[in-house]
């Protein structure tokens, strides 16, 4: 069965990241994606899984994202939560700060850029 993640117990979801911008994207129950963990498609059973799998597996080859996988995941009271470490910091963003990405080239960083 597969339904919204916000269903109670444990289950999994597909994740993978958007092509176009490298974000964090969920795979949702009307086979879209959401950068929200919470919309993903709550997978309880392994047909549900590989119908979902190839859904995006069809998504990878039309290059909307790439890396598709399942991935564990808890409804808690706190809402949806990932259960591995890898997957909680996917899901909360990047986790260098904006100001060490690399700049232009001949662009140097001022101090109030470095500062957040």
């Amino acid at each position: 069965m597969t339904t919204n993640a916000t269903s109670a117990g444990h289950g999994r979801i597909v994740t993978a990241n958007r092509l176009t911008d490298g974000a964090v994207v969920y795979l949702t129950p009307d086979g879209r994606w959401s950068r929200r963990i919470e919309h993903a498609a709550f997978i309880m059973e392994e047909p549900d899984e590989k119908r979902l799998l190839a859904a995006a597996d069809e998504d990878l080859r039309s290059r909307r994202i790439v890396g598709p996988y399942a991935m564990d995941v808890a409804h808690t009271a706190e809402g949806v939560r990932a259960l591995s470490e890898r997957e909680r910091i996917r899901a909360a963003g990047p986790s260098v700060q904006q100001a060490l990405w690399a700049q232009p080239r001949g662009r140097a960083m001022t101090p109030s850029e470095g500062s957040s």
